[in-house]
């Protein structure tokens, strides 16, 4: 497994040929399971941490917790 990712987005130029841009990394977390990931905008720099989905009667304090009718699925 790598130790970083690169974070790109697709953006299509004028002549319709798609690009790829780096925008980011994203590396394991040094805390355990997940990743970190830093994004450079055009308003500076952001950071993103991932974590593994805990079962629903674990869920407290910092992370929000999914409405139930959307508990299991992804919005995308």
């Amino acid at each position: 497994m790598t130790d970083r990712y690169d974070v790109a987005v697709s953006e299509e130029g004028q002549d319709g040929k798609r690009r790829w841009q780096t925008i980011g990394v994203m590396f394991p977390s040094k805390k355990g399971e997940g990743f970190n990931i830093k994004i450079a905008g055009p308003h500076g720099v952001s950071w993103l941490s991932v974590f593994p989905a805990k079962p629903k009667d674990e869920r407290q304090g910092s992370r929000p917790a999914a409405r139930d009718d959307d508990a299991d699925s992804v919005p995308f």
